[in-house]
């Protein structure tokens, strides 16, 4: 069911909020979007038990596999302006009182056209569902957050929390969703949410059930290079002359967050190199012609094996190679160096493997100065096992807004011989230098476990 009230209040100035409801009762709605590993959204009746807490219909989604925080987008608050505070509750099913699985409410902030947009956290509630079965949480979120920019939305989530020994998939219930926002805004539930429904498209909604031609489809396979590189400085450090625009292009995983549906890809595929010594010789031929012959090299460093580019493995690839090493000239087979790699944020299904080389529709964004991509749905896997030797550089070229720092951003780099000027903190933060000079921050974002903490 929905509802609206108007509350008017007066004072020297009139102010006006709108009160609105939604608990899926019209039997279609489920969620507006999601993040991470969240599956199986459906709008149901009573189940396994559970009967809805207001009316006859729920929400129920689940975490499968169980990696991350996964998010259910359960209303968008569009139209908003400086200085606004926005009050959103929901109730959430747990019977498992000071421990998980729980749910939490938290918001996070968008482009006003675009909900698959992220822009930064809008924060949220520090207090879990607290396992007395039907539960209400609630948070009020404001325009006045530092991180808030003018024509941003807002994004209720219910953040999900599971324990990582399952059981997988865990289930969740959730129902009766109530904002209280500003007149002026709009405020969006699930249920006959329009977007764009084409699959093929940068901006699919798989949770949009009509069509409303917002459609954007990608100009086309780009190199990370071609994304990445340029020598405008810009407004801040180095923007693509690509943001906004949604691409297709390819790269090896060399990291993936533990928690979070981030990954980096790298282009940076030494072909010919088989056997990953950084050089090209009659081992790497050896090597290539047994994985011909086993029809595997797809799983051998496939990206190194295809030295001919077109796409398979096969004796003109034995050939090609064994003729570069007798000239010596296999160096121009496409070893990375600089504008490499990026930063793929806020995936919406299952990551990738580190090693996999894949390919990827995405949008490019700017974060911050950021070079990242967005609204990815999809990819396809090309190769596994591959391997992407790490860029030497020095401490020195990160330091400030340089063209040494933006050619390797995203890429997986070493920095050797180095002092620690500063030891970890409680965010697992810490600085190095090495003896060219400039202290960089070292953290443990992408770190599986418990990161080192040196002193």
């Amino acid at each position: 069911m929905k509802k609206i009230f108007i509350i008017s209040l007066f004072a020297s100035i009139i102010f006006t909020q709108q009160r609105s409801s939604y608990s899926w009762e019209d039997g279609t709605g489920t969620i507006l979007g999601s993040y991470g590993n969240l599956a199986d959204p459906a709008n149901v009746g009573t189940t396994s038990g559970v009967s809805p807490y207001d009316g006859s219909r729920m929400l129920t989604v689940s975490e499968s596999p169980i990696d991350g925080t996964p998010q259910a987008f359960i209303a968008w608050v569009t139209d908003l302006s400086a200085g606004q505070d926005i009050t959103a509750c929901f109730y959430g099913y747990d019977t498992t009182p000071s421990s998980a699985p729980s749910l939490r409410i938290w918001g996070s902030w968008t482009a006003n056209d675009d909900i698959n947009s992220y822009q930064g956290s809008a924060d949220g509630n520090n207090d879990y569902t607290d396992g007395s079965g039907w539960g209400q949480v609630c948070h009020t979120f404001s325009t006045n957050q530092e991180n808030w920019d003018s024509d941003e939305a807002l994004i209720i989530q219910a953040r999900l929390y599971s324990s990582s020994s399952g059981p997988d998939p865990t289930v969740y219930f959730i129902d009766l969703v109530e904002v209280t926002a500003p007149g002026s805004a709009t405020v969006n539930y699930p249920g006959s949410a329009s977007g764009c429904t084409d699959a093929l498209a940068c901006n699919y909604n798989p949770f949009a059930s009509d069509e409303d031609g917002s459609c954007v489809y990608p100009e086309g396979s780009i190199s990370i290079y071609d994304i990445q590189y340029t020598e405008d400085q810009g407004q801040y450090c180095y923007e693509s002359v690509h943001d906004q625009e949604c691409w297709t292009t390819s790269g090896t995983v060399t990291a993936k967050h533990p928690e979070y549906s981030n990954f980096y890809i790298q282009d940076g595929c030494k072909i010919g190199d088989l056997n990953a010594d950084s050089g090209w010789n009659v081992l790497d031929i050896v090597s290539l012609a047994n994985c011909v012959l086993a029809n595997n090299c797809d799983s051998q460093n496939g990206c190194a094996a295809d030295v001919n580019g077109d796409g398979y493995w096969n004796v003109l690839d034995i050939v090609q190679l064994a003729n570069c090493i007798l000239v010596e000239n296999c160096g121009g087979n496409g070893v990375s160096s600089s504008y490499e790699g990026i930063y793929v944020h806020g995936f919406s299904g299952a990551l990738p493997t580190i090693g996999d080389n894949i390919t990827i529709t995405a949008t490019v964004n700017e974060y911050y100065s950021l070079t990242q991509l967005i609204d990815a749905a999809s990819y396809s896997v090309n190769s596994s096992n591959n391997s992407v030797a790490p860029t030497d550089i020095s401490t020195g070229d990160l330091t400030g807004c340089q063209e040494e720092g933006e050619a390797v951003e995203s890429m997986l780099v070493r920095i050797s011989d180095v002092t620690v000027t500063t030891a970890s903190n409680e965010f697992g933060e810490w600085y190095v230098e090495d003896s060219d000079g400039g202290a960089v921050m070292i953290n443990d974002k992408s770190f599986d476990g418990e990161g080192p903490a040196p002193n």
